[in-house]
């Protein structure tokens, strides 16, 4: 049985590069633009060791997985892989408030819909008749809107919308995944190189 032939890290980090560019997403200005957009509705824009909240759990981690005296490649190393980890935990809460988001099933009126309502409740309002009960109208204009605004989307749309959504978290998650397993393997192959006397990397 042949052994199989390691990969060493400078060949690792080419084929991460290589994949990377194989990695698939919108090709267009527009589709990007979009795209940019995804992160920032579930506050995956900001850096993870930038968010005020997360920065002292990610030292923390990083400061368990590098082990008492790391030196400061390790605890570098450690601290991407925290990182990672804490995305991942980020990015399924996003995943997890998609499913518990009741907008996503409702329609989402635009704007000419309520012009045209607007329109006709105007029209109604100036030419009623002195007998006309302007109160009456104003309140069946009111409830219009609030059904409007109200109104369920059709299953098919909301799935769609949800699917949209998740897919796009399974994108970023795919990176936070691919960024850790990258790290993991960096850690592995600097302790194998230090344990053999030999520069990292």
């Amino acid at each position: 049985m042949s052994a199989r032939k390691r990969v060493s890290p400078k060949e690792r980090r080419a084929i991460n590069r290589e994949n990377g560019r194989k990695s698939s997403g919108p090709k267009t200005r527009a589709g990007r633009s979009r795209s940019s957009q995804n992160a920032r509705r579930h506050g995956l824009s900001i850096t993870i060791s930038q968010d005020p909240v997360l920065s002292p759990a990610i030292e923390e981690l990083a400061a368990l997985i590098a082990g008492n005296g790391a030196d400061k490649t390790r605890l570098g190393i450690s601290r991407q892989i925290a990182e990672a980890q804490m995305d991942l935990l980020r990015i399924r809460e996003a995943r997890a408030s998609i499913w518990a988001d009741e907008s996503l099933r409702r329609v989402i009126p635009t704007v000419k819909k309520f012009r045209d309502l607007t329109r006709l409740y105007k029209s109604l309002i100036t030419h009623a008749r002195p007998d006309d009960d302007l109160v009456y109208i104003v309140e069946q204009c009111d409830k219009a809107v609030e059904a409007l605004s109200n109104q369920f989307l059709p299953p098919e749309r909301g799935l769609r919308l949800i699917i949209g959504r998740l897919d796009a978290l399974e994108r970023y998650e795919r990176r936070a995944l691919s960024k850790r397993n990258k790290a993991l393997h960096d850690l592995t192959d600097y302790d194998e190189q230090r344990a053999l006397g030999l520069p990292w990397p």
